[in-house]
């Protein structure tokens, strides 16, 4: 897979556009959390059915047009264990993310454990290890390493996938709604 990163804002609204075209992303943050009172965000990843890329918020000006999307009716927000990202939009824009989806929970509403990280997740669905051995790295430094961004990347690339098994669950069993009412009480 080609590691794309986002470092001007003019590519990152053309992404935005994508997003919002696309109708429905994975997404995914890599923050520093020991360096202030609030964890400082240090890349956003996404994953359409057409596209993986990283986008440097230490590049980008100004992340509105992200957090909109991540925020309005139509746009359909894809994560694992989103708590971080809730919170990052929240802060940032003030808004409550509307159609978030958690494949963590979808995994633990199957019945199949709860909480399972991605890579156990990725595993247990489809059958594919992927390396998580940059969990603890330094998303702030500058410049970041071609295993930092791979890393990053595997951590959106499987979870679209992994989020149309769930729903195929979900829709067979008549659970939609149930499991939509709890990733609605997680954005809460």
């Amino acid at each position: 897979m080609p590691l794309e990163l986002i470092e001007h804002p003019v590519d990152f609204l053309e992404l935005c556009q994508h997003i919002q075209e696309s109708g429905i992303v994975a997404f995914d943050t890599e923050f520093v959390s020991d360096v202030g009172y609030r964890p400082e965000l240090g890349l956003l990843q996404f994953a359409t059915r057409e596209r993986v890329v990283a986008v440097d918020p230490l590049t980008i000006p100004s992340l509105g047009p992200w957090w909109d999307l991540m925020a309005d009716d139509r746009t359909t927000v894809v994560v694992h264990g989103g708590q971080a990202e809730i919170r990052f939009c929240i802060q940032r824009s003030g808004q409550i993310p509307r159609r978030l989806v958690d494949i963590q929970l979808a995994e633990g509403l199957r019945g199949r454990s709860y909480p399972l990280a991605y890579n156990a997740i990725v595993e247990r669905v489809l059958g594919k290890t992927i390396s998580s051995n940059q969990t603890r790295s330094d998303w702030l430094r500058r410049p970041l390493s071609r295993e930092q961004l791979r890393y990053a990347l595997d951590d959106v690339s499987h979870v679209l996938e992994i989020w149309d098994r769930h729903s195929l669950w979900f829709k067979t069993r008549r659970r939609e709604d149930w499991a939509e009412a709890e990733f609605n009480r997680m954005c809460q």
